[in-house]
């Protein structure tokens, strides 16, 4: 019996370092995660501070004019329904004529207005006819500085300007964001819709759009269960558009928007450290989806962007 309790002593005295070392090593492990998870959103928030100002940005969103059946002409000046910067000092002038769904462009001899980089006469321009909100692939540029972009919102078509040197690209000095805090990246349970559940949203400007539900994601949040329904816009992606009480105090008051990937395995990581204002707070030439009222979360969501200064 005292040959057992002598090497159960050494057992666990041999033991005991390794137990220590093992627990600092988790200790460690923790602190490399948060470090990561720290880099990796300031990465994200650098590179979303980059599209949001680029030439394709929101930012030198500077018109969103609806196209009417037959002639819609552009031209420097307020005369024209495109009206593009009186200081471009271009040679610009050209024609989306509409007939129905379909929209040509066309462009007189000597104008510096170039398609997918070529000089076109006339072209009939791509966009997908059976979808209520679409994007052309054809990227029209006017010199360096100006895009023109051919869009259909609701079943109506449009077309969007974007300045490279617009005034709120000059100005901007960077997005107000919450500091970056783990508590607020939670791994939620995806429900999937099936099949997805239509519903009406409601833009910034109160009309009714079209869209679909596709799932719900379930998670915890300090203690609390919560769920969001989801809308897929882009192909394996899921967007959140919600609400919380800080739009009251310290973020945009219509609510902010989350992207995720489409869950693999019925889980996903909300990383509401990478929450953003919609293109609404910074510009009054879009069409920003509302959060539906199930979206509206009475826990406040202290993390993602503040308020635009």
């Amino acid at each position: 019996m005292r040959k057992r309790k002598d090497l159960l002593s050494i057992v666990i005295v041999c033991a005991l370092p390794l137990v220590l070392w093992c627990g600092n090593l988790r200790g460690h492990e923790t602190v490399n995660t948060d470090a990561e998870h720290q880099q990796q959103v300031e990465q994200w928030r650098k590179s979303h501070e980059e599209t949001f100002r680029s030439p394709s940005g929101w930012l030198a969103l500077i018109g969103h004019v609806w196209l009417q059946e037959g002639n819609n002409e552009i031209g420097i000046g307020e005369k024209f329904p495109i009206a593009l910067p009186a200081d471009l000092g271009l040679n610009v002038h050209g024609t989306f004529h509409v007939q129905g769904n379909q929209v040509t462009l066309e462009v007189p001899s000597g104008s510096d207005i170039r398609v997918d980089g070529k000089v076109v006469q006339r072209l009939p321009l791509a966009i997908d006819i059976l979808k209520a909100d679409a994007n052309s692939e054809n990227k029209i540029q006017i010199g360096n500085r100006i895009q023109l972009q051919l869009v259909r919102r609701n079943n109506r078509l449009a077309v969007r300007v974007r300045d490279s040197e617009s005034p709120a690209v000059k100005e901007f000095k960077g997005k107000n964001w919450f500091p970056i805090n783990p508590e607020f990246k939670v791994v939620a349970e995806f429900v999937p819709y099936q099949p997805p559940k239509p519903i009406k949203i409601i833009n910034i400007k109160g009309e009714e759009i079209d869209s679909e539900l596709v799932g719900k994601l379930q998670f915890q949040l300090r203690g609390e269960k919560l769920e969001l329904d989801a809308i897929s816009e882009s192909p394996g992606e899921l967007s959140l558009l919600f609400k919380d009480p800080t739009n009251s105090t310290s973020t945009y008051q219509p609510g902010r928007f989350l992207d995720v990937k489409m869950p693999e395995g019925g889980r996903v990581t909300l990383d509401f450290n990478q929450a953003y204002n919609p293109p609404c707070a910074f510009s009054v030439h879009t069409l920003c989806p509302l959060p539906p009222k199930q979206n509206h979360l009475g826990t406040a969501i202290e993390a993602g962007e503040r308020r635009y200064r």
